[in-house]
């Protein structure tokens, strides 16, 4: 499902379980809130994308679990591995790649990912919700195609890119040389 979808869909589902005083949770708590307010944005965004990642994590994380033979938990089990030891010398050696991928996906977006803000929001966003990677965004479309005023919204994407992309490969570099390995 796009992201724009998805956004459409839970707002209406929140909208429905939470506004309005008919929602689920003034029937339950007595009390009815307005997830999409000045005040619940910015958890209502962090839960959203947690939300929307749901689906490929768990599609990812299930793939790579299913890989690992059950035979090698098993020969654990039988030399008296508990479930700690198992997780750490079993399952999370033969899962690092993926969870890799998250970290370093995760790491690099720090700069560039707009949350999903603008399919959740209004077109203008106050200041408790901004990213920089929205903070881009907003500031080019403001400029309306005068070169002159896009000047330093490109200088401030090369600078965050010379900034990210070695901080990067570091974490890459740290994380195979410190990670585990698959065996």
């Amino acid at each position: 499902i796009s992201g724009a979808v998805l956004a459409a869909i839970f707002k209406q589902a929140t909208a429905l379980a939470l506004g309005g005083g008919y929602g689920l949770f003034k029937e339950w708590f007595g009390k009815s809130i307005n997830f999409w307010d000045v005040e619940h944005r910015y958890a209502s965004t962090m839960f959203f994308n947690i939300f929307a990642s749901f689906g490929t994590s768990v599609l990812m994380y299930t793939n790579k679990m299913d890989s690992i033979d059950p035979e090698i938990i098993e020969s654990a089990h039988l030399d008296g591995a508990d479930g700690v030891k198992e997780f750490w010398y079993i399952i999370l050696p033969q899962a690092f790649s993926i969870v890799q991928v998250f970290l370093m996906t995760g790491f690099a977006a720090i700069f560039s990912n707009q949350l999903n803000a603008l399919m959740l929001f209004d077109y203008e966003l106050g200041k408790d919700i901004q990213t920089v990677g929205y903070m881009l965004w907003r500031g080019v479309t403001r400029a309306g195609g005068n070169i002159t005023q896009m000047n330093r919204f490109a200088a401030l994407g090369l600078i965050i890119t010379i900034i990210i992309v070695p901080l990067t490969f570091l974490l890459r570099w740290t994380m195979q040389k410190v990670g585990w390995k698959e065996e």
